[in-house]
């Protein structure tokens, strides 16, 4: 009976590693039942910040279409989202963030040929979204690209859809005469200058979807071409500052003023 007894023992203990040894862990069960975050897209958002957009219970907020829908209207940076669930629990949060479209700037004296801005890159950058929105982002290096554009003065309500389609109607013109560009300068409600790449001049660009006016300009550089330093000059010591596009039937040339020193140490800043 002893034996007998013993072998019981022996027996219950090793049922008792078995069930220690393969029944899953707190951790375990809690792991399998999360939510993974999958991000796409722009990735000028942290996946930390996006996660706290989303709190500790994506059901709460993404638990049917009408809250999805909500929710990412709630953060521009979202484009869209969904929630993947598997049938043993938990699953995946799918966000795909929105690709910018511009950096934006504030005033500077970044003047036609200047060859970079006078700062080093910040680590969290004003970025202006497809939707006209402006966001704040971190600094990426695939973004560094992207146009940007200097406010003179602050965008209003369809301020950002204009800036958008500016720069969009430029590149849709290159193969019409537009100059290849990535700086612009927001002057207000009538005005949206570019300043093409290593170039001593500006362009004044037009509202409307018409290349016509980069048409016009290919033929003026026709006639007149720009010296090897880049430089436009028209008639005898004619230097030009800015080329108005906004005009249908005609380039208006602004020449370059002599700026005379005002009384100190210092001469004035000439500005955009």
């Amino acid at each position: 009976m002893r034996g007998k007894g013993r072998w019981i023992l022996v027996l219950i203990f090793f049922l008792f590693l078995a069930i220690l040894i393969f029944l899953p862990s707190p951790n375990r069960r809690t792991s399998s039942k999360a939510f993974h975050l999958v991000l796409k897209g722009g990735v000028a958002v942290s996946e930390r910040s996006v996660a706290f957009w989303i709190g500790p219970d994506p059901i709460s907020r993404m638990g049917s279409n009408e809250t999805i829908r909500l929710w990412v209207l709630h953060h521009p940076w979202v484009r869209t989202a969904a929630l993947v669930r598997q049938p043993w629990g938990g699953g995946s949060v799918i966000v795909d963030l929105q690709k910018p479209e511009a950096i934006l700037r504030p005033p500077t004296i970044f003047s036609p040929g200047q060859p970079s801005f006078p700062w080093g890159q910040p680590k969290i950058l004003p970025y202006l979204l497809p939707t006209g929105k402006v966001v704040t982002g971190l600094s990426v290096s695939r973004f560094r690209s992207l146009p940007e554009v200097i406010l003179q003065t602050p965008l209003k309500l369809g301020d950002g859809e204009r800036v958008l389609k500016t720069i969009r109607r430029e590149r849709k013109c290159q193969d019409h005469g537009a100059p290849e560009g990535k700086t612009f300068v927001f002057l207000g409600k009538h005005e949206i200058r570019m300043l093409p790449d290593h170039a001593s001049y500006y362009l004044v660009l037009p509202e409307g979807k018409s290349c016509d006016p980069f048409r016009m300009l290919a033929r003026f550089f026709k006639t007149h071409p720009m010296d090897p330093g880049g430089h436009l000059n028209v008639g005898e010591g004619g230097a030009v500052l800015g080329i108005d596009l906004r005009f249908s039937k005609m380039i208006l040339l602004r020449q370059r003023v002599e700026e005379k020193a005002l009384s100190g140490k210092h001469a004035p800043r000439k500005k955009l």
